[in-house]
């Protein structure tokens, strides 16, 4: 090295480049072969420092005088150095993270994140456009009551409607005077032209009241569900209310709206997009962990 490297605190910089400090050992030489370009004695002991900034490493030794010797390294797997020396075989497996061995997901972490931002912000700018372009068009309204205490059977079919254009996302909105109390609906949208039918459940709930944390409130008086893909034709609802059998009677609403989108598969390509890049950060972080592990700084060692 033609300079020494300047020390900070617990790093030290070289040629521009931060290392940070790994760990502080004592060294003793216990055994002698070879030519050096020092005198080398048997019993000589050094306080030997690390600072490693992947693939690099800065080495000090400061001798009993007090004569500090630096040096730098580069990592090289050890298949390079099976090769270099024309070794037969296959070199050992390489076991746990050296000082300074690279990180197989450096550059990585960052760029999916790069990447992901990236389909989050298209993913949101397609949402906006679809949603401007869709029609939104109500294909049925409907009044009703549900009279827990009243004759006869709850369960009845809307007047018939018709979905047109193309097949879309259709919207059943339900929404009701609940006040301390819920009602739930039984679904079926029944195509006339085929018997085809989309079963399902839809509850309107709403709470409210004072305790000593202060008001509360849980629950909505309004409900919607989208339908993905539902092809054109005649269709109508078949409607079975249900609801608290000692309760007032329930007046509530129904709306069919077509041409709508189900914001639910925008937040399912928002997560999987998310995972791999969760992933990738989490064995990121690991392997971060298993290299300090080994220094003075380990995870929980302060």
């Amino acid at each position: 090295m033609k300079s020494p490297p300047t020390v900070a605190g617990s790093s030290v910089t070289y040629l521009g480049q931060h290392y940070k400090h790994f760990q502080t050992a004592a060294a003793k030489t216990t055994f002698v072969l070879g030519e050096f370009p020092w005198q080398v004695r048997v019993g000589e002991t050094a306080e030997a420092t690390d600072y490693v900034h992947p693939p690099m490493v800065i080495s000090s030794e400061t001798t009993e005088d007090k004569e500090v010797t630096w040096s730098i390294g580069e990592y090289t797997p050890g298949e390079d150095i099976w090769t270099a020396f024309g070794l037969e075989g296959e070199p050992p497996r390489a076991t746990g993270i050296y000082a300074n061995e690279p990180s197989p997901y450096k550059g990585r972490v960052l760029r999916l994140w790069g990447a992901w931002l990236l389909f989050t912000v298209a993913l949101f700018v397609v949402a906006i456009g679809v949603g401007i372009t869709l029609p939104h068009e109500v294909a049925m309204r409907g009044s009703y009551r549900f009279d827990p205490k009243g004759p006869g059977e709850a369960s009845f079919v809307s007047p018939a409607f018709e979905l047109k254009g193309h097949a879309s996302g259709v919207a059943v909105a339900t929404g009701s005077n609940v006040d301390n109390n819920w009602i739930y609906v039984n679904y079926a949208l029944i195509n006339s032209d085929t018997n085809d039918a989309y079963d399902f459940g839809r509850e309107v709930s709403y709470y409210h009241g004072v305790d000593s944390d202060g008001s509360w409130s849980e629950g909505s008086t309004a409900d919607e569900v989208v339908l993905p893909s539902v092809p054109p034709g005649h269709y109508y609802l078949r409607i079975e209310p249900e609801g608290n059998l000692m309760g007032p009677s329930v007046a509530y609403t129904v709306a069919v709206t077509r041409g709508v989108q189900n914001e639910m598969l925008y937040l399912v390509a928002f997560f999987a997009l998310l995972v791999p890049v969760i992933l990738v950060t989490i064995r990121s972080g690991s392997f971060e962990q298993r290299r300090w592990a080994e220094s003075d700084h380990a995870p929980g060692s302060d």
